[in-house]
């Protein structure tokens, strides 16, 4: 999902990505968490810094997954941490959850070591990743841990075989999609392997994994959401990635995001999210 500076200015088109974001993904941001919280059971657990909280999805699940924590949510947009608060308030979490105005690209805030850092979709954003790296390794404590999610490829919902017709954009349509995404400036994800940054800032026990994301589509949360989610994602792609496609793709494109058409993505077979996130994690030495 696409961030921005963690996140400045506020988007309200981003924030409505980041809500559907969650609810097609919730079982997903649940593997994510009791993962990390497993790496850090040796950690006292009670300050969790949220970066680039953006609705506050991450610090919800965070304040699940770390019942004795607080909280921190950081983001440099006062209308989305207005969000994480409303969110907390509505989860029963507003004693838990501590939103905070910072620009990470300036300097960290002022906080108490913290035994967890999360960063998800965040780091490919910043101006300089690897002061931020240091920035976050000087604000554990001794033994905390960092974790660095980042998306592997677009959001994908098309299936690969997809055909409009002659007049439209043939087979390959998502591939050419993800293309423009991923070079066109859309925000779609472009990050290096995060592993080693994390080894040259001084973090030990670095650790990789990658999570497919394959939503049930048993679970009414998520498949309520897979439309929705396909239709701002696409319309997204549209907007700003339109130089970078064919005119048969950009129409292909509007076919799909007219609702009445023949082509609606409403009517389109086998419309799911499918993709993979990858976790780095690494620990400041005690």
């Amino acid at each position: 999902m696409p961030h921005h500076h963690a996140h400045a200015p506020a988007d309200p088109s981003l924030a409505a990505l980041l809500d559907l974001d969650a609810r097609i993904l919730h079982r997903h941001l649940l593997e994510v968490t009791t993962w990390i919280r497993g790496l850090a059971r040796d950690t006292a657990g009670r300050v969790v810094v949220d970066i680039g909280a953006g609705t506050g999805t991450g610090s919800v699940a965070l304040a699940r997954r770390f019942d004795r924590a607080e909280v921190v949510a950081v983001d440099a947009s006062e209308a989305m941490l207005d969000r994480v608060a409303e969110r907390a308030v509505v989860d029963g979490l507003a004693d838990r959850i501590r939103p905070v105005r910072a620009d990470l690209d300036d300097a960290w805030p002022a906080l108490p070591p913290a035994d967890v850092v999360w960063a998800s979709l965040v780091l490919h954003e910043v101006r300089d990743p690897a002061g931020l790296l240091r920035r976050i390794h000087d604000g554990l404590a001794p033994g905390g841990l960092v974790a660095v999610v980042e998306m592997d490829g677009p959001p994908r919902f098309l299936p690969d075989d997809l055909d409009l017709g002659p007049d439209l954009a043939g087979p390959g349509l998502a591939d050419r999609l993800d293309d423009a995404v991923t070079h066109g400036g859309t925000g779609g994800p472009s990050h290096p392997d995060w592993a080693p940054w994390l080894r040259d800032v001084g973090l030990v026990d670095v650790a990789t994994r990658t999570f497919p994301l394959a939503p049930d589509p048993a679970d009414p949360i998520a498949a309520a959401a897979t439309l929705p989610y396909a239709r701002a994602w696409l319309a997204r792609v549209r907007a700003r990635s339109a130089d970078r496609l064919a005119p048969a793709d950009v129409a292909a494109l509007d076919a799909l995001l007219d609702a009445d058409g023949p082509h609606a993505l409403a009517r389109i077979p086998g419309l799911r999210l499918r993709g993979t996130r990858t976790a780095y994690v690494g620990r400041r030495p005690r």
